[in-house]
């Protein structure tokens, strides 16, 4: 089976209280916080994954 990859644009802003915020402007509500900015990388991506999952079960 093949592997195919999407590409998503995200935003990544340092937070005052420390951490940081991502956002995925082309996903409607896709944002994810964490500690570190690799972190916070993972927990978009997480966050991606389950919209699109989500989205796709919808549609079938």
């Amino acid at each position: 089976m093949e592997k195919k990859f999407h590409f998503f644009p995200i935003i990544i802003e340092t937070l005052k209280e420390g951490g940081f915020l991502a956002d995925c402007p082309v996903i409607q509500g896709c944002r994810a916080e964490g500690e570190t900015y690799s972190e916070t990388i993972e927990n978009i991506q997480d966050v991606i994954k389950v919209q699109i999952e989500a989205r796709n079960n919808y549609n079938s």
